[in-house]
């Protein structure tokens, strides 16, 4: 005696299984793809990875803090550039160190003063110089830095008056956009 199983097909149609068979693998891609891009997203860069790798072994350098709150810095993470460059400077008393990190520390910390001297320095020879192309793109430049949107505007507008076919017009136009 054998055992007779009600065939399938004649419950739900060929198509219904092929649509749904079709549908639930693309459901499954797409949510591999989600997972993957959650992933991605929410997990530090690699070299972020690296750095903290680098700083977290019992030999590690001030060098390898110094490339840390170099990484902080450029990612506006200012508080904590800070603190690894502070303990960057405890164990920098290391023959041939390249750079000390309070001396780093200083120097971040006077760039502003430094940015605002270079400007006043331009809009100087901006006074002299009125058709003198480069210190309108240094006003420019400096302008963005220090976040004179207004000014830097203005000087964006003088390089493209003085000359029109200048390539680093259209940069800065397209920037502060």
């Amino acid at each position: 005696m054998s055992l007779q199983l009600p065939h399938i097909s004649r419950f739900i149609s060929a198509t219904a299984i092929s649509v749904f068979r079709e549908l639930s693998l693309w459901g499954i891609l797409t949510a591999l793809i989600a997972y993957n891009s959650a992933i991605a997203l929410s997990s530090p860069p690699v070299g972020f990875q690296q750095l903290l790798v680098a700083v977290m072994q019992p030999t590690a350098s001030s060098a390898a803090h110094i490339k840390l709150a170099q990484w902080y810095r450029q990612n506006g993470i200012f508080d904590k550039a800070k603190q690894e460059l502070l303990l960057a400077s405890e164990g920098s008393a290391v023959l041939g160190a390249q750079a000390n990190p309070r001396d780093i520390l200083a120097a971040w910390e006077n760039e502003p003063a430094r940015l605002e001297q270079a400007y006043h320095f331009w809009q100087e020879v901006i006074r002299e110089k009125p058709d003198y192309r480069d210190a309108y793109v240094a006003l420019a430049a400096l302008g963005y830095q220090l976040g004179y949107t207004e000014e830097t505007k203005k000087y964006i507008g003088n390089i493209q008056t003085i000359d029109p076919g200048f390539p680093i017009y259209q940069e800065f136009a397209t920037l502060i956009q």
